[in-house]
């Protein structure tokens, strides 16, 4: 006899064993114990989620003639006629098609002109229809009517990974159940009772690592190991070296020393881990999506609170992650994701993907070599002057710079006039109650009038303003003379010495 394999062996055969998919098996148990079966089911999901194992179950449960209640979950006998037929692929009234294979019209009218015969042994005549979305337009356009007015005790039940090229009106006449990635947690811990029974030795670092690379498909982790589990010696343990060697892929140490160098800045170091890897067998794109992938739980870390404590990450990564997020920050990490990204685009395009991924690191490790604005400003010691004190209803002394007139503006709220005699006013001569000035930018007509009269109000005295409308290229506006003392700021100096070619864009008002 052949021997039969895991993703075989270990189907779930009712919905209490379903794993993962609590939603579809609430709904599906309340219609079937309420005999509120719909015409059409249609599952969709990734490969190996139990979308053809669901279909069955359904099938199984409705038809099966002694089912009982475990809670509210019907849960079929396992010995009536039909359950027994099911389970062996030979019951009359479960018909499975793979629309792969049977794509046409025709096929489809065989199956309609089928479907009008009542059922020989069970209650409900099904259609299990798998990959449907391999149908013709025509086999979907002759199945409409049918789906909306099936003959009685008639049920389809149609299964697909690409649920975007089956038609909305297919689509609508059925019930639609979207089977969820089982997560890398339930994964493992479903290996390790497979493993218990099966009585294969193993350490849970090794399970973990294969329930991840399994990517949320139950099929995919049993086969993996199997896979694995054939390649180990009788006396050992499926451990975490062991699933590096059958996969290819790189240990999760290996990957958090290669970040850190990049972190660090040190590309000599970078370079020797990733050839490391390189020869343990893991490939260079593998390398780089593991990298992408460390990066974004390091940010997730860095920005949730209690993200490495409250997520689902196994035991063995959450060390890892606390200490990489001890090393950096949001601002680094982000960027190292933005170049390493970009990285996988030149990869992809690329015949010789050891040295474009060399040239990736050089260039990360430089861009950790730049200094931090943060720390540029942390390490220039600085005092904040004093902010002016106007009054701003009333001028209690005289106004003694021309800039105090300006601050004036900008206490009482006169942001626009402010902006305009701080950008665009040139002072020619000024004392309290006389301005004259000159400019080169097109004011409002009533700009001067505006003026005045804000001043004779605050300052209760009467002001003289004469504005020319020719400026002298050696007298600066308030705007320029405040860059001019900017750039002599020592952080400034410090933050164009750390980035030569820095330039000042523009100036605003904080509060303290």
């Amino acid at each position: 006899m052949l021997n039969q394999i895991f993703a075989t062996k270990y189907r779930p055969k009712n919905f209490k064993e379903l794993k993962g998919q609590d939603v579809l098996v609430k709904i599906l148990s309340n219609a079937i114990s309420k005999s509120k079966i719909a015409n059409a089911y249609i599952v969709t999901g990734i490969r190996g989620v139990g979308k053809t194992t669901t279909a069955r179950i359904i099938a199984k449960t409705i038809n099966c003639e002694n089912k009982i209640l475990e809670g509210r979950i019907p849960v079929p006998c396992e010995k009536c006629n039909n359950c027994l037929s099911i389970n062996n692929f030979n019951h009359p009234d479960v018909i499975e098609i793979d629309a792969a294979s049977k794509t046409g019209v025709n096929d489809i009218r065989e199956i309609i002109e089928n479907s009008k015969y009542k059922a020989a042994l069970g209650q409900y005549k099904i259609y299990i229809v798998d990959e449907v979305h391999m149908l013709s337009n025509s086999a979907f356009n002759a199945l409409l009517k049918t789906l909306e007015e099936p003959p009685e005790n008639v049920l389809f039940i149609f299964a697909t990974t690409e649920i975007q090229k089956v038609p909305a009106t297919i689509i609508s006449r059925c019930q639609r159940f979207d089977l969820l990635r089982i997560s890398s947690q339930q994964l493992s811990n479903h290996l390790e009772n497979i493993s218990t029974i099966e009585g294969i030795k193993f350490k849970k670092i090794g399970l973990d690592l294969i329930a991840k690379f399994s990517e949320g498909s139950v099929r995919d982790s049993l086969s993996l190991l199997e896979t694995v589990n054939i390649y180990k010696d009788e006396d050992q343990d499926i451990d975490e070296l062991m699933v590096n060697e059958v996969l290819g892929v790189p240990k999760l140490q290996s990957i958090y020393e290669l970040l850190s160098h990049v972190i660090d800045g040190k590309a000599d170091l970078a370079i020797k881990s990733f050839h490391a890897l390189n020869r343990n067998g893991s490939s260079v794109s593998l390398i780089l999506e593991e990298l992408l992938q460390l990066c974004n739980k390091v940010s997730k870390s860095i920005v949730i609170e209690k993200f490495i404590e409250d997520s689902t990450l196994f035991d063995h990564e959450k060390p890892v992650l606390r200490g990489l997020k001890e090393t950096t920050d949001i601002t680094s990490i982000t960027n190292i994701w933005k170049l390493l990204l970009n990285g996988l685009t030149e990869l992809k395009s690329s015949n010789h993907p050891l040295y474009v991924f060399e040239m990736i690191l050089i260039r990360v490790c430089h861009l950790s070599n730049i200094p931090k604005l943060s720390e540029v400003i942390k390490s220039t010691s600085y005092k904040q002057a004093a902010p002016s004190q106007i009054p701003t209803n009333q001028v209690a002394k005289k106004l003694k710079t021309f800039k105090e007139v300006v601050d004036l503006f900008y206490k009482n709220k006169e942001l626009i006039l402010y902006k305009y005699l701080s950008d665009s006013i040139a002072i020619i001569e000024y004392r309290h109650g006389t301005i004259k000035a000159s400019t080169n930018t097109k004011l409002p007509g009533d700009f001067t009038q505006q003026i005045l009269a804000l001043l004779n109000k605050w300052t209760n005295e009467k002001w003289v303003f004469e504005l020319s409308s020719k400026i002298d290229t050696e007298i600066k506006t308030l705007k320029d003379q405040e860059l001019d003392k900017i750039k002599d700021n020592d952080i400034v100096k410090a933050i164009n010495s750390s980035f030569p070619g820095a330039e000042i864009k523009s100036i605003s008002k904080i509060k303290n």
